[in-house]
């Protein structure tokens, strides 16, 4: 974390976020964090065609309300800064919500608008 004073959340990513590469162009560094999962979600997909020239299909959580539907990711530590980053990033298709992952720990996913 930059700073103690820096308050830290926790993000569940199961796309793109989990990428190293864009870790570092987004946040300045490679981020920790352990493999978990959310339950009463599947993954789907979305167009953002204004997004990259390179994909333009990503996915996304929507809530099913079935516990047996289950998504697999990521669970990272970041800065409230970098939540802000991680906002802008994700964009308006995507609405952030704070949920419980399957570890019991408390994290905030983006899921359908």
């Amino acid at each position: 974390m930059s700073s103690s004073a820096e308050t830290s959340v926790f993000i569940f990513s199961y796309g793109t976020l989990q990428d190293r590469k864009i870790q570092e162009e987004l946040y300045g560094r490679a981020l920790s964090g352990h493999k978990d999962s959310l339950s009463g979600y599947l993954l789907s997909t979305i167009n953002l065609p204004e997004n990259s020239l390179e994909q333009n299909t990503y996915f996304i959580a929507e809530y099913t309300g079935n516990p047996n539907d289950r998504i697999t990711g990521f669970c990272y530590e970041i800065t409230s800064a970098e939540l802000l980053i991680t906002d802008a990033y994700e964009g308006e298709a995507y609405t952030r919500k704070s949920v419980r992952l399957n570890s019991g720990r408390m994290c905030l996913v983006y899921t359908k608008a």
